[in-house]
């Protein structure tokens, strides 16, 4: 619920379900963002009503089952992954009717299982995948503007600060690794 603010407010995505909801807003040409209150303000409010009613429901579902769902822990794995790999293989099909939407939901689920082993986040990746077209497009808008310079983004105040935001959170982690390594060498 709460990372639904930013998607009705700004049209950004605050979680993967989110980055998949503004993938089905956009199928029907509605465009998440501030002109959503204006546009479309029975879709807003009916997503506020729905995660209101969800979240009452769930609560009432939640605290009369709890026993039952805990015990879905001990059911092995061999009985629940071939039925989620169905509907997987059942949903991409159905999507475009081609087996090629198959094919490239495996070598997605390949190369997730990779990141996933080697600790990389999917969240952002899915993000960044949906955001990836709408960012592209508004930057090929820009550049129309501005007759294909991109000098605007430096020198202009606003993409200024977007640009240095941008790079001090790319390099943050790897300044607090830098930093935390530093301080074992000189305790060490």
């Amino acid at each position: 619920g709460g990372a639904l603010i930013p998607l009705i407010a700004m049209g950004i995505p605050g979680s993967v379900i989110d980055a998949i909801l503004i993938g089905a807003l956009m199928i029907h040409a509605i465009q998440p963002g501030p002109t959503l209150f204006l546009n479309n303000p029975e879709i807003v409010y009916a997503m506020i009503a729905a995660c209101l009613l969800a979240n009452i429901l769930m609560y009432v579902i939640m605290t009369s089952s709890v026993g039952k769902i805990a015990q879905l822990m001990y059911v092995p794995r061999a009985y629940v992954l071939p039925p989620i790999l169905v509907f997987c293989v059942i949903g991409s099909f159905a999507l475009n009717n081609l087996f090629f939407d198959v094919w490239i939901m495996l070598g997605f689920g390949v190369f997730g299982y990779f990141l996933e082993r080697s600790n990389v986040p999917l969240g952002p990746f899915v993000i960044g995948f949906v955001l990836a077209p709408i960012a592209e497009r508004n930057l090929r808008a820009g550049l129309m503007m501005t007759d294909g310079d991109f000098s605007p983004i430096l020198t202009r105040p606003l993409p200024l600060v977007f640009v240095i935001v941008s790079v001090v959170l790319l390099f943050w982690p790897f300044y607090k690794d830098w930093q935390k390594a530093r301080k074992n060498n000189v305790e060490g």
